[in-house]
């Protein structure tokens, strides 16, 4: 949005509309299988997609109270640490490199056309060794 100079706004819009989740997601978690102010506290900090997925759905067995900050540590040590490894290493490419930036809009464009093919072919488990 930036690039294309869109209104302060509408980035600001954006933006929100896109964090808005997390509050959705720490006024709905099960806060009271937490025991103890600090880890309340970090579960709250920590609470990411996927821990909120893991660890609200139904689908999943309830760990014990003591698994549940130490698997969003886990998680959370996972995301910053591969924010910080990706920052890293993408600050040793050179200058010189052209063509990099538009590799992750790339990738996702290939996503997305591998998803729409997906569709139009069916559900894997209908499809014929054929097909």
């Amino acid at each position: 949005m930036v690039v294309v100079a869109a209104l302060p706004v509408y980035i600001a819009v954006a933006a929100f509309l896109v964090n808005a989740r997390h509050t959705c997601y720490a006024l709905s978690f099960p806060l009271e299988r937490v025991r103890g102010r600090l880890a309340k506290a970090y579960s709250t900090f920590s609470l990411t997609d996927e821990a909120y997925a893991s660890h609200r759905h139904r689908a999943f067995p309830r760990l014990a109270r003591a698994a549940d900050p130490v698997a969003r540590f886990f998680m959370h040590l996972y995301r910053a640490g591969s924010a910080t490894a990706g920052a890293l290493l993408g600050s040793l490419i050179p200058d010189s490199v052209t063509g990099l930036d538009f590799a992750l809009t790339a990738l996702f464009a290939v996503l997305a056309l591998d998803a729409v093919r997906d569709l139009r072919r069916g559900p894997a488990h209908l499809r014929t060794r054929a097909g």
